[in-house]
C-alpha cells in the first residue's frame, strides 16, 4: 500500500475506452487523490459554446491550472487524460517536480480494437467524448475523423516518460490493475 502522506501526481494515459477513468476512480479513494478529467472540462467548454476545435486545448489549460492549484495546496492529483501530445507529458512532470510532488505515469491498453468499441458504444458518453471505434465522427466534439486507423495511431503514438511507467491491459479484472497500480505507485514514491 503507498504511503498516502506522500505527494503523488499520476498522469494517466491510454486511448478512448481503455479503462483510464474507471481506473483512476479506484486508486483516488486508495491514496486520497483528486481526479482531473479531460472528458469533464472539455464538456463544460463545449456546453459553453466554444469552438470544438479549441476547447480541447482550452481543456489542458484549465487541467494544468486546476492540477498546479491542487498539488500546491498539497493534494495528490490524478491526470486523467490519453496522453497523446508530447507537451501534455512534459507539462505533468514539471508540475510534479515544481510541486515536490512523485511523478507517476499509468497508461491503460487493450489490444483489440472491437473491445476498445464495445466499451465505447456500452457507455453513456459526454459530449466530448469519442463514442465508437468503427464509425465517423459527426457531433461536434471536435474530432474530424474516427475509425481503426485513428485508433491504431493514438495507441502506437502515446507520449511516455523515458522510464519508470505502468502500462496495464485492461482487460484484466479491474482489482488486478488496481494492485498493478498501486504495487508501482509504491516503488515511485521510493525512488
Amino acid at each position: 500500500m503507498p504511503d498516502t502522506t506522500t505527494q503523488l501526481f499520476i498522469q494517466m494515459s491510454g486511448a478512448p475506452g481503455s479503462g483510464k477513468t474507471t481506473l483512476a476512480r479506484v486508486i483516488a479513494p486508495e491514496i486520497g487523490a483528486i481526479i482531473i478529467d479531460h472528458d469533464i472540462t472539455k464538456t463544460a467548454l463545449l456546453q459553453a459554446n466554444v469552438d470544438p476545435l479549441l476547447a480541447g486545448k482550452a481543456s489542458y489549460s484549465v487541467l494544468a491550472s486546476l492540477a498546479n492549484d491542487l498539488l500546491q495546496q498539497g493534494h495528490s492529483v490524478i491526470f486523467d487524460s490519453p496522453c497523446f501530445y508530447e507537451e501534455l507529458l512534459k507539462n505533468g512532470q514539471q508540475m510534479a517536480k515544481h510541486a515536490g510532488a512523485a511523478y507517476g505515469y499509468i497508461e491503460c491498453v487493450v489490444g483489440d480494437l472491437a473491445v476498445l468499441d464495445g466499451r465505447l458504444c456500452n457507455r453513456t458518453p459526454l459530449p466530448s467524448q469519442v463514442t465508437a471505434v468503427f464509425q465517423t465522427i459527426t457531433d461536434g466534439n471536435g474530432k474530424q475523423h474516427a475509425g481503426e486507423a485513428l485508433f491504431q495511431n493514438w495507441i502506437a503514438n502515446m507520449k511516455r516518460p523515458q522510464n519508470n511507467y505502468l502500462i496495464l491491459d485492461t482487460n484484466q479484472p479491474i482489482e488486478n490493475c488496481l494492485d498493478n497500480a498501486m504495487a508501482y505507485l509504491q516503488t515511485i514514491q521510493t525512488s
